[in-house]
Formats: structure tokens, C-alpha cells, sequence
């Protein structure tokens, strides 16, 4: 089955945008930004206490920033991530502090952000990315 879910493109200053796009963890309404260029999927670490930590194993996950800082993050499972009106169950994902990117945020546009949507999830998951249309399609099976 194909689908489709609109997003928003949102102007954080002249010719700097984000798409972003409402979804919910569990039972939590979060804003998601899709970001191309983030490796991971991660969302704010607030949410982090009603999910299921995961050992890491081998894999020591760090998160890096644009100025190339070293974030440290933990590995979790989602038991029901939705994106737009389409419900993904058990998706890996990382938490880590979003308060900066928060912060920014609720001064330029008025919004919170509960986590970025990366590569990671939206090749798995993610079809195309129409910017004309502002949609997402992803092909789900039934």
C-alpha cells in the first residue's frame, strides 16, 4: 500500500527551512523535523522514560553536531512511532538533549520539537519526499 503524509516546510529565516511534520510517541503529540542529513533518528530525551532502553552491544551511538561536538545518546525502542497518520511499531531510535534546538525553535516559529527523523528511518521507510506537494510517500504493507 502506498501512502502519503503532508508535511509542513517551515522558514526559520530568509532560505533556511525545515520540513517537519506532527506525529506521536505512544500516546505523545510531537512535531518531527525530516532532516536528510542527520544519520540518526533521534528524539528528545524527556521522552525517554516510558520506553525500552536497549543495550547497545558493540555499538557506541554518538550523535554529532554541526559544529562537530560530540552529543551522547542512548538507544531506545518505540513501541508505536506515528508519523502523519501512519503508525510504525518498534522503531530503534536514539534520545538525546534537543533543548538547544528547542529553544530556537519556540522563538522562530512558536513550535517544539519532539525529535529529527533521519536517514536511517527514511530509507528503510520513505519512498520520495515530494517538496512541490509537501508530501512523504512510503509503501507500508498491509
Amino acid at each position: 500500500m502506498i501512502i502519503r503524509i503532508p508535511f509542513e516546510i517551515v522558514e526559520l529565516e530568509h532560505q533556511s527551512y525545515h520540513i517537519v511534520v506532527d506525529g506521536k510517541i505512544d500516546d505523545v503529540d510531537l512535531t518531527f523535523i525530516i532532516d536528510t542529513g542527520a544519520s540518526r533518528t533521534i528524539i528528545d530525551k524527556c521522552f525517554s522514560d516510558k520506553l525500552e532502553k536497549l543495550t547497545l552491544g558493540a555499538e557506541n551511538p554518538m550523535a554529532t553536531g554541526l559544529s562537530a561536538e560530540e552529543i551522547p545518546v542512548e538507544l531506545f525502542n518505540v513501541s508505536k512511532l506515528k508519523i502523519g497518520e501512519v503508525i510504525f511499531n518498534d522503531v530503534q531510535l536514539l534520545t538525546a538533549d534537543l533543548t538547544a534546538i528547542n529553544v530556537v525553535y519556540l522563538n522562530l516559529t512558536g513550535k517544539k520539537i519532539g525529535g529529527l527523523i533521519g536517514c536511517d528511518f527514511l530509507l528503510k521507510k520513505v519512498k520520495s519526499i515530494d517538496f512541490k506537494r509537501k508530501f512523504i510517500t512510503i509503501s507500508k504493507k498491509e
